[in-house]
Order: structure tokens, then C-alpha cells, then sequence
């Protein structure tokens, strides 16, 4: 009860508080310095940049900016975003990343499931790799000899020498 009275009896003082506020947006030239890219160019160096820097945990941050900017990334922007999260290890980033390049309707090539498989490799789980090989196939993606060689690492690197 004494928070809407405190409310209710001080409206002036909360409206030229609220009135002193700036609620526009920041001036261009602060958001010029804020801002690290402009175009996909720049947005590929700086993912090779973070990447090179082993802080692979950042790349999906980096896309969101991408996106917030207005920047459409390309085929090889999703190439390097899913390189470095194989490199990281970081398997959902990649299917987020495969999924977010086909919502923008560009296709996953060959080199994009060997990525992918790779990566799950790194992270030991080759019913996901084994499930990505079928996805290729149905794609009609036609699988090359790395894409058979990923596969075999996935497998072997998750103990399923079964499989191999």
C-alpha cells in the first residue's frame, strides 16, 4: 500500500525523472564505435578471428549481431561459422547454424555434412553423424570419399567399431 501511495502521490517527480531520460536511440557516431563490422567481409574476419582465437562460444553472438545489423550472411559465412564450432566442439551451434542456412534457402553442400559430421565426431556421438549421412543421401547431396572418412572417425572416435 505505501508503494502506490509513494507512487500515486509523487507523479510529477517520476514524470521529470523519466522526462530527463534520453529513450532515443544512441547517436551514430557511438554506434559507429560500438559496432565492429559492417558488411559479410568484415563479419568473416572477425569469425576467423574469434575462431583463431579458440572462443568459439562467441560465434552465435556474432551471428545475432549479423542479423540485427542487416547483414545477409553468404554460404561461405555459414562455412566458417560451422568450422568454428567444430573446432570448438560445440555440436548444437553447428545444427543451429546448418538450420539457419536452410531457413535462408541456401542449400548444404557436400563440404557443409563433412563439417558437420566432423564435428560430430569431435563430440562423439555417431547415431548423429550415421543420421546425417542419410540426411545427405536423402537431400540427394552425393557423399565423396572425405564424407565416408568423416564418418569412419565419428564412428571410431565414439568407440563404435561396429559400425566402422
Amino acid at each position: 500500500m505505501k508503494i502506490l501511495r509513494a507512487i500515486s502521490g509523487n507523479h510529477r517527480a517520476v514524470i521529470r525523472a523519466i522526462g530527463r531520460r534520453n529513450f532515443c536511440a544512441a547517436p551514430s557516431e557511438e554506434y559507429l564505435k560500438r559496432n565492429y563490422a559492417n558488411n559479410e567481409a568484415e563479419y568473416n574476419t572477425v569469425i576467423g578471428s574469434i575462431t583463431s582465437q579458440r572462443r568459439h562460444y562467441l560465434l552465435r553472438d556474432v551471428y545475432d549481431d549479423m542479423m540485427l545489423d542487416g547483414v545477409k550472411p553468404e554460404r561461405d559465412t555459414f562455412h566458417s561459422l560451422i568450422i568454428g564450432t567444430m573446432k570448438g566442439s560445440r555440436m548444437q551451434d553447428a545444427f543451429f547454424f546448418r538450420d539457419e542456412m536452410k531457413s535462408m534457402g541456401l542449400i548444404p553442400d557436400v563440404a557443409l555434412y563433412n563439417y558437420l559430421i566432423s564435428t560430430c565426431g569431435k563430440c562423439k556421438n555417431s547415431d548423429q553423424a550415421i543420421w546425417l549421412l542419410d540426411e545427405m543421401k536423402r537431400s540427394e547431396v552425393k557423399p565423396t570419399g572425405q564424407t565416408y572418412i568423416c564418418l569412419l572417425h565419428a564412428c571410431a572416435a565414439s568407440g563404435r567399431l561396429d559400425r566402422v
